[in-house]
């Protein structure tokens, strides 16, 4: 109910510049009641905030990984992914260690089997916005790995986002692609 609402609600609170909006936003993308356009506007909002202070909040959300035991599953790891990714421009304000522990909370999700291809593309983007370089020995293994899996090697989206990850780098990175 009152969905007009709630949208007005969500645009005014992404305008605030406070970390903790980031947590009430991600907060609106874990609701089960919240439709699909309000979720679609939140995820939207949370990529043009573009605000280095709310990747820990980020990073924090990133922390849940697909556990059939546990039955976890992560929320909304695109969004996240698009978010962290849309902070590239302010790369240079990111601390080094925040930027560090998003690399690592990344690379589980890269890492993890259950991880669909086009959530791949987002986080090998968002690795690559926001790594400074350190994200590129886990992208190689992950390409070196993948590349010639059936169903992710052939992923023409994939390719394309561990590419121009890749080819950003050094010599190494270049060889691995060649």
């Amino acid at each position: 109910r009152f969905d007009r609402v709630k949208e007005l609600a969500v645009v005014t609170l992404a305008k605030r510049t406070e970390p903790s909006v980031t947590a009430e936003l991600l907060g609106v993308l874990g609701d089960k009641r919240a439709s699909i356009q309000l979720k679609d506007i939140v995820v939207g909002l949370l990529v043009q905030r573009r605000d280095p202070a709310s990747l820990p909040v980020l990073v924090a959300q990133l922390a849940v990984k697909t556990d059939y035991l546990a039955q976890t599953e992560p929320e909304a790891l695109d969004s996240i992914a698009k978010a962290i990714a849309g902070l590239a421009a302010d790369a240079s304000k990111i601390d080094p260690r925040e930027a560090t522990a998003a690399v690592t909370a990344l690379r589980l999700h890269l890492d993890a089997a259950a991880t669909p291809a086009p959530d791949l593309v987002l986080v090998i983007d968002a690795m690559a916005a926001i790594g400074g370089g350190q994200e590129r020995p886990a992208l190689r293994s992950h390409l070196l790995l993948y590349h010639a899996d059936d169903e992710l090697g052939g992923d023409v989206s994939w390719q394309k986002a561990i590419v121009n990850a890749l080819v950003r780098g050094g010599p190494e990175d270049r060889e691995a692609l060649r």
